[in-house]
């Protein structure tokens, strides 16, 4: 078997070398995995308030001046005076 001269021995390592790292790097390797996009914060739904009933409108007058005219209010109703 011929031996080969230092420089031609370093020369062959290396490019065994060279190679073998070649090939774990593209014939081995996974595709790269895109990455996980970044979390979203929860939504929060806001929903509105439900307004307040209306106050309950007196039944009939509290006073001669809820009464139109000259009628008058007597035991919470207006009543054409007397």
């Amino acid at each position: 078997m011929k031996r080969l001269a230092p420089f031609q021995a370093y020369a062959a390592t290396l490019a065994l070398a060279v190679c073998a790292v070649l090939a774990v790097v593209f014939a081995c390797g996974q595709p790269a995995k895109p990455p996980d996009p970044p979390p979203q914060p929860p939504q929060v739904i806001v929903q509105p308030a439900a307004a307040p009933a209306p106050a309950a409108a007196p039944a009939g007058c509290g006073k001669d001046a809820d009464c139109k005219g000259d009628r008058v209010c007597e035991n919470g109703q207006c009543v054409a005076p007397r």
